[in-house]
Order: structure tokens, then C-alpha cells, then sequence
């Protein structure tokens, strides 16, 4: 239930990469889930989550932390993304529509696959 849970985008997007580990404690077999803070802007069941260091803080109804997460992910990933000519948009006639999105181009891939 929670890979098909991880893996529906209606439920929580971003998909999560979780590390599950068996322990057992007194004869009791236990899932430990370890699931890593991210610098993406996360969405569960129509919630807006900031995940970092501290934890998974809902800012869904903070409009101005909201906007904050926004802006910072937009200058310190998308911004240089596209300036560099790693990532382009899907839409590039209606650069500010809500379905925007943006892919990897050649180059994105070539530096992908140098990292690997």
C-alpha cells in the first residue's frame, strides 16, 4: 500500500524515494521508513509541504511561505536551469501558464549522465 500510495501523483507529488529497512525488536518485525528532506516543493492530498531538515511543515494556508518556497525554488533551480540550457519549458509560447512544465534537454542529459 505505500509504494502505490508513494506512486500516485494525485496522492503526493513529487514522488517521495524511501529507504525501508526490516528490524526486529522482541520478536516483532518493524519498518523503519527513512524518508530524505528535499529541496522540491511537495503536495500531499491537496496540502503544500516544505520538507526540510526539521521535518515536513504544511504551509498550505500560509499564503506568504507558500509564495516564499515558490520564489526560491523558481530563482535557485528553474531560472539557472534554463539560463544554463539544462532544462526547457514544455510551453515555452505561455511561459507563466499553470500547466507549465520543464523536461531535461541534450545538454541536461549529457550532464545527467556524466553525474552517473
Amino acid at each position: 500500500m505505500v509504494v502505490t500510495t508513494i506512486n500516485n501523483p494525485q496522492k503526493i507529488h513529487p514522488p517521495a524515494y524511501l529507504s525501508v529497512d526490516e528490524v526486529q525488536v522482541q520478536d516483532q518485525t518493524i519498518l523503519h521508513v527513512y524518508v530524505p528532506e528535499s529541496s522540491q516543493i511537495h503536495r500531499c492530498n491537496g496540502r503544500i509541504y516544505d520538507r526540510n531538515e526539521d521535518g515536513d511543515l504544511d504551509i498550505t494556508d500560509h499564503t506568504r511561505l507558500v509564495s516564499e518556497l515558490y520564489a526560491h525554488f523558481r530563482d535557485s533551480y528553474i531560472i539557472p536551469g534554463l539560463e544554463s540550457g539544462v532544462i526547457e519549458m514544455t510551453q515555452p509560447d505561455s511561459p507563466k501558464s499553470p500547466t507549465q512544465r520543464y523536461r531535461l534537454t541534450s545538454k541536461g542529459y549529457d550532464v545527467l549522465n556524466k553525474l552517473e
